[in-house]
């Protein structure tokens, strides 16, 4: 079952991501978008159990809280993983955990760049394969802030 994951077809997709580099100059440029922070959790891989039983899941449910505070109950968002997969993403369906089980494309970063995106490029969060993730959009960044998952503890950047 896909649990609210909806996998994109070609021409979506590569709608989709003809629209990345315009709207994210990351994707080309480095630069992270506006009202955005930074973090680097690469050493976090360094405790496989640590990061699998705890670190990730608290991330991905307090992720998960505050895209279901910033979107609606029929809005989605956009899950791109470079050169591969794209799905929709509808945060207020029933996601039974937070474990990599539920989730076809996990919110912390893989071995891949990846974005999850609101449906109208507001917000979202960019991670890649270094292990840096970025999460923008000043609404959406404050209530995670808030929610405080322990793996964001200290910020590499921000930007304004």
């Amino acid at each position: 079952k896909m649990w609210g994951w909806q996998p994109l077809n070609d021409m979506e997709r590569r709608g989709i991501w003809d629209l990345v580099p315009e709207v994210f100059p990351y994707h080309t440029s480095g630069e992270y978008p506006r009202h955005s922070t930074t973090w680097d959790v690469a050493r976090f891989y360094d405790d496989a159990g640590q990061l699998e039983s705890v670190l990730e899941p608290e991330f991905t449910d307090k992720v998960l809280l505050a895209m279901r505070e910033h979107t609606n109950c029929n809005d989605f968002l956009y899950v791109l993983v470079a050169d591969s997969w794209a799905f929709r993403f509808t945060p207020h369906s029933p996601v039974p955990g937070a474990y990599r089980d539920y989730w076809a494309v996990p919110p912390l970063p893989g071995s891949d760049m990846c974005y999850l995106l609101s449906h109208d490029f507001r917000f979202g969060i960019i991670s890649d394969w270094r292990g840096k993730i970025c999460i923008f959009g000043q609404g959406f960044l404050e209530t995670v802030k808030r929610l405080s998952p322990a793996i964001l503890d200290t910020p590499l950047s921000s930007r304004d």
